[in-house]
């Protein structure tokens, strides 16, 4: 039986590092909106097992601090919270991101399934935390370091879920394809803050859209900056959807 060839579907490190990518923010959220018609309830899976985490999170370190809010509760067990935030939904966070990327190129992998791959791997956890400190820290210097950081290095985890890649050279790279395209990747970025304003005055309800429509949206700029290895034989020519063919 011959091996199965894999092709990359979209760009390349090599390529968007030399910034020969040409990027259309507008077709690209066009397609994520096109994609999230039909993926919209499996990522709503996932982002309501990750606030559910987060609820049973709080309710346990509200009970075993003995606090009810936790705003009031001492610094100590604010920076213990917040890194046992960061460690639990990290590889959450990284799956989500990783549908929208599989959805992007026609395919389609339950968030289990990529949870399941992501929990336990420590690289993931420490480039997390790495990424937690370093956009902090920005943010307390005059803040615009820190929303550049956040926005420079948004495409860390899931290159390093992806592409194999250690934490500091995913967080490198990403600056770096960032520095490439700014001009383009700012305005994606600002339109999903707004969007995120616009959830809150909806009560929550545009939520429904929104956020299946960010994660496809990023997954669609990811693939068109990194590319997206498959499996040649099942590249999604008649809409075919496989959870085999999408290796992350």
């Amino acid at each position: 039986m011959s091996e199965n060839l894999r092709k990359n579907v979209g760009g390349s490190i090599e390529s968007a590092l030399k910034g020969e990518r040409t990027l259309d923010i507008k077709a690209i959220l066009k397609e994520g909106w096109q994609l999230t018609q039909g993926t919209k309830r499996s990522l709503l899976q996932g982002v309501i097992f990750i606030v559910s985490i987060g609820f049973l999170l709080i309710l346990l370190l509200q009970a075993l601090f003995n606090v009810s809010d936790l705003q009031q509760a001492p610094a100590s067990m604010q920076i213990t919270l917040n890194l046992l935030f960061t460690v639990i939904t990290a590889p959450l966070m990284t799956a989500m991101m990783l549908m929208g990327m599989a959805h992007s190129i026609g395919q389609s992998i339950s968030f289990i399934t990529l949870a399941k791959r992501l929990i336990g791997s420590a690289l993931l956890v420490l480039a997390a935390l790495m990424l937690a400190v370093l956009i902090d820290l920005g943010l307390k210097l005059f803040i615009l370091p820190g929303i550049y950081l956040l926005m420079a290095t948004a495409f860390t985890l899931p290159l390093l879920a992806d592409k194999k890649l250690k934490p500091s050279a995913a967080i490198l790279l990403s600056i770096r394809v960032f520095n490439r395209y700014w001009a383009q990747l700012v305005p994606f970025y600002i339109l999903s803050f707004v969007l995120v304003f616009i959830g809150i005055f909806t009560f929550f309800i545009g939520y429904i859209w929104i956020v299946p429509f960010y994660f496809n949206s990023k997954g669609v700029l990811y693939r068109e900056l990194f590319g997206i290895e498959v499996d040649s034989d099942s590249i999604d020519t008649n809409n075919r959807k496989d959870e085999s063919v999408f290796h992350a």
